[in-house]
């Protein structure tokens, strides 16, 4: 199941145009980076880069992370009679890891000492810079905000992976891990997290959040659609452990086979093993395997949708290109027309007059955006503010207040 979304096409069609991307690679200094997506399982044998259209691209080289390396290493060390018990608990583990990096690796959080991390980073002489449509683009390694100990969710995602993925490599664990970006309620321009699944148990793990918790229990402060995300991911690591783990049992039985002798028909040469073998197998009773007939693989049935009702209009595509305003303008809006006790043909009509409006308006502060939003959006529905008050019901409350917030100043 391909899990690459229209957030990941869009960033890939984005940096496309730069010399230093060229299949799906990240090419910086004579390093080789390749793209994190929610298809990636290793994190820690390879360079890797997470990219984003709006921030700074993250570098990751296993190689070149000297604070990463020793913070690992502390948790190990930190972890040792745990990670040695015989009836290992994988979540007790993975507890014990994002509880580690939200408190010894990041304690600082992010805001304003996150954004002068950033900022003297991109400052420095020995930063990479990519120029891409007038915008330039920072590349930070890990180990900087790691040092600072700052960093968003995406820096907690990344550094999770890391540590889940070295942790299955050195044995200690035995799952698989991928990384998951979508949007969610508490963080409407975006959320990353990481998902471990083993034989038994499928887990997320946010230690921007300090969450752990199996996938198949719906948390309040992911977005039904995040949720839809996380669940094709899921889906996908849970194919690749079962198929490594059937071709292993394979593996393991063909090594324990005696080796066949072919047996020899003396009159013509010919090999007849497989003749005696089924003749043998007739007269003792023993049923031919070939002569079975194999059960047809169930299907099925699709999971339950998280989306409710009422959802957003907005897909990753077009949040991507949004600037940071407009995004937030619309968030406010769409909440509050969740809120409301308002019909789905309704919403829909609203929402999308709304969003054209947005779109139309382009890239403008916030002040601006209002303004021109007021202008065009109401008088587009031959209203003004008061009268177009009036056409919403008392059910409607949460959205009066919302329009009486953003453009009552305008009235």
């Amino acid at each position: 199941m391909a899990c690459i979304g229209n957030r990941t096409m869009l960033v890939r069609q984005h940096f496309t145009p730069s010399q230093e991307m060229s299949n799906e690679k990240l090419k910086l200094n004579g390093v080789s980076y390749s793209e994190v997506t929610s298809e990636m399982t290793d994190f820690s044998t390879q360079p890797i880069a997470s990219l984003g259209i709006n921030r700074e691209i993250i570098l990751l080289n296993p190689n070149d992370s000297p604070f990463l390396q020793k913070k690992y290493q502390e948790f190990v060390e930190s972890n040792r009679d745990l990670l040695s018990m015989t009836s290992l608990k994988e979540e007790d583990v993975i507890l014990k890891m994002i509880m580690f990096i939200r408190d010894n690796i990041f304690s600082k959080g992010e805001g304003e000492p996150l954004t002068a991390v950033i900022r003297n980073q991109a400052q420095s002489p020995g930063c990479p810079q990519l120029m891409l449509q007038k915008r330039q683009y920072s590349c930070i390694h890990l180990d900087a905000f790691i040092e600072n100990q700052v960093g968003a969710s995406r820096h907690h995602a990344l550094t999770s992976a890391y540590f889940l993925h070295r942790l299955i490599t050195e044995g200690k664990l035995m799952g698989k891990v991928a990384h998951v970006r979508a949007l969610t309620d508490a963080a409407r321009n975006g959320h990353t997290w990481t998902v471990y699944v083993n034989n038994k148990q499928n887990l997320r793990a946010d230690s921007h959040w300090g969450i752990v918790s199996s996938t198949d229990t719906p948390v309040s402060c992911y977005e039904a659609s995040a949720l839809s995300i996380e669940e094709k991911v899921v889906t996908r690591l849970r194919s690749l452990l079962e198929g490594e783990e059937k071709a292993r049992a394979e593996s393991d039985i063909a090594a324990a086979a005696p080796p066949s002798e072919p047996c020899t028909d003396r009159k013509d040469g010919t090999v007849a093993a497989a003749a005696e073998a089924s003749a043998q197998g007739a007269a003792s009773g023993a049923v031919d395997p070939t002569t079975l007939s194999h059960p047809t693989a169930e299907t099925s049935s699709p999971a339950p949708s998280h989306r409710s009702l009422k959802t957003i209009v907005l897909d990753d595509a077009v949040r991507a290109v949004l600037s940071c305003h407009a995004t937030g303008l619309f968030d406010r809006f769409n909440t509050a027309m969740q809120k409301s006790l308002i019909e789905q043909p309704e919403y829909n009509d609203l929402a999308q007059r709304f969003l054209n409006e947005i779109l139309e308006s382009g890239d403008m502060d916030i002040a601006s955006l209002r303004m021109n939003i007021y202008n065009r959006f109401f008088s587009n529905s031959n209203a003004n503010l008061s009268s177009f008050m009036q056409t919403l019901s008392p059910a409607h409350t949460d959205l009066f207040h919302f329009f009486l917030q953003e453009f009552g100043s305008e009235a």
